[in-house]
């Protein structure tokens, strides 16, 4: 899977591991392979688009709770951070 900007940057890729074993959050039992953060105009929006495409919030690390980030998990288990730019 692939996305891309429709403003012509970057696109990001994916590729599916059928033997995959999500990461646990925040325990670091089995830490995660990589980390992305989205930025979004705010997290309310960012809550609304991460959950629209199959994002489930995880829990917010208990010293990040006013932090301008909120933690999601992709529909295969990997972690995200929506992170409001404003």
């Amino acid at each position: 899977m692939e996305l891309a900007d429709p403003a012509g940057g970057p696109a990001l890729a994916f590729q599916r591991d059928p033997d995959h074993v999500p990461p646990t959050w925040p325990d670091h039992a089995r830490p995660q392979m990589m980390h992305v953060d989205v930025r979004v105009p705010t997290l309310a929006e960012g809550h609304e688009r991460a959950v629209r495409a199959g994002a489930r919030p995880l829990p917010q690390p208990p010293d990040q709770q006013d932090s301008p980030f909120r933690v999601y998990a992709d529909p295969d288990g990997h972690p995200f951070c929506v992170c409001a730019v404003g």
